[in-house]
């Protein structure tokens, strides 16, 4: 199994979050999806089964997105 760390910031009414091992970033109406979209998006990044990803730790940030992004 493989672990990320996630932070994620809001933007007008959407929840934009970056996978910072992968560098990707991804985008959720509700806060509380973030963790599954990540989820899905680190595994079609890496071609496997969202079963083989964990999503560890989920930091919420008040900053701008743009300071989010690696």
């Amino acid at each position: 199994m493989r672990n990320f760390t996630v932070s994620t910031t809001q933007d007008g009414g959407w929840w934009v979050f970056v996978i910072h091992e992968l560098g990707c970033v991804g985008q959720m109406k509700y806060r509380s999806e973030v963790r599954s979209e990540a989820r899905l998006l680190a595994a079609l990044w890496l071609d496997v089964q969202p079963g083989e990803i964990n999503i560890g730790r989920v930091r919420y940030m008040r900053a701008h997105w743009s300071k989010v992004l690696p």
